[in-house]
């Protein structure tokens, strides 16, 4: 799909304040208006998926589901295994049909990782991020049933240890999932929606609003625990006379995968296409300080800049006239430095590479005078 058929496609989506607002809660109690809130926005995601959904995001969530339930049932389950078997000797042991199922789960799984990069390129590394976070509940749940098989219902907290180191690099990896996408939020509603008029400001904070988003997250990682709990649970019971306990996890896999989707797929579509770095405010400023820490000349500053920039094609949108903007590799907008004599750049709301001059996130072309942010003078690939 070229870059205009996506502008012309995101240009015709609905924003929130566009969908209408029930007040049934409100309605109840006055205090329950946050309800009202939170279902506004998810019938407003609905609305957008229903829209830009194609036949590439449910094949990719069919494969998603395929992959967890082929590798999550075999029929060595239901009769326990045996414990005294494991490692490699295990896997040889296994019959051919359940290794078949192991290979094509794997294929499966590696297919559609590949199809999440293709559909959500800005949220690529979260992807990985949020599947390694599925692997370390994984794991957690493990640990936990190792020397008590009937967690939670027994354990002993000197045990604990390693399950509840897996929990934890699993909220770490959510939080930096979340804190990268509400960063990049606000820069990008900061730049790309700047206005002095603080009202209008929280308006477009308020039009691009995560607050179901967050929530999808939130849920997602509840579902997650479950979801592994009953899995790990099931084949630590070694009579295996739970199968509700099976059911339940092969019910709640194809909801996790769907899940992880929502959650990349909301991004994607808020904040654009192709250059855009979804990175926390830290990781940003870390990134953009890498050039001056490597170069002492503006010799070497420039050949990074050329290299680690596209082409600078910034035009005015009033009188298309040329400007020095141009977009980094990693999304950003920058602009020449102001300091007189001084060679360098950076980011819009950032301090110059070379000489550490704050650089405005807006700009005045010289032609026609218009005064506007540093998006502006660059090709437009921002759902809104």
């Amino acid at each position: 799909m070229s870059d205009t058929s996506i502008d012309n496609t995101v240009a015709k989506l609905p924003r929130l304040s566009d969908v209408d607002k029930g007040g049934w809660a409100e309605e109840l109690h006055p205090s329950m208006a946050g309800i009202d809130d939170i279902q506004h926005e998810f019938i407003y995601h609905w609305k957008l998926l229903t829209q830009t959904w194609s036949v590439l995001h449910f094949r990719a969530l069919i494969v998603g589901c395929l992959a967890f339930i082929i590798g999550g049932f075999s029929p060595e389950l239901l009769d326990g295994g045996d414990p005294y078997v494991s490692g490699l000797e295990g896997i040889r042991s296994v019959d051919g049909i359940a290794f078949f199922q192991l290979i094509l789960s794997l294929a499966l799984w590696g297919w559609f990782i590949a199809q999440l990069w293709n559909l959500f390129p800005i949220m690529k590394g979260h992807s990985m991020n949020l599947l390694s976070a599925w692997l370390a509940a994984m794991v957690s749940m493990i640990l936990f049933h190792v020397t008590t098989p009937a967690f939670p219902l027994e354990f002993s907290i000197g045990d604990m240890l390693g399950g509840i180191v897996g929990i934890v690099v699993m909220g770490f990896l959510a939080f930096i999932v979340g804190r990268a996408v509400v960063e990049t939020r606000d820069e990008h509603v900061q730049v790309r929606h700047f206005s002095e008029d603080e009202r209008e400001m929280a308006k477009q904070i308020s039009e691009h609003s995560l607050t179901a988003w967050a929530i999808s997250l939130g849920v997602w990682l509840v579902l997650l625990i479950f979801n592994t709990w009953c899995g790990v649970h099931f084949v630590a019971n070694r009579l295996a006379d739970s199968e509700s306990l099976l059911v339940l996890h092969l019910i709640t896999g194809p909801l996790l995968v769907a899940g992880l989707m929502h959650i990349l797929w909301f991004p994607q579509l808020m904040l654009g296409v192709e250059n855009t770095r979804v990175l926390s405010k830290r990781a940003r400023i870390t990134r953009s300080g890498k050039g001056s820490e490597k170069s002492d000349s503006s010799a070497t500053y420039e050949s990074e800049i050329e290299v680690e920039s596209v082409e600078s094609n910034g035009k005015c949108p009033e009188c298309k006239a040329d400007v020095p903007i141009y977009r980094h590799s990693n999304g950003n907008a920058c602009a020449p430095c102001p300091k007189e004599n001084c060679e360098g750049s950076g980011p819009a709301n950032s301090n110059c590479e070379m000489c550490k001059t704050a650089i405005s996130s807006r700009w005045s072309c010289t032609g026609c005078g218009v005064n506007a942010p540093l998006v502006d003078y660059l090709p437009d690939g921002d759902a809104w």
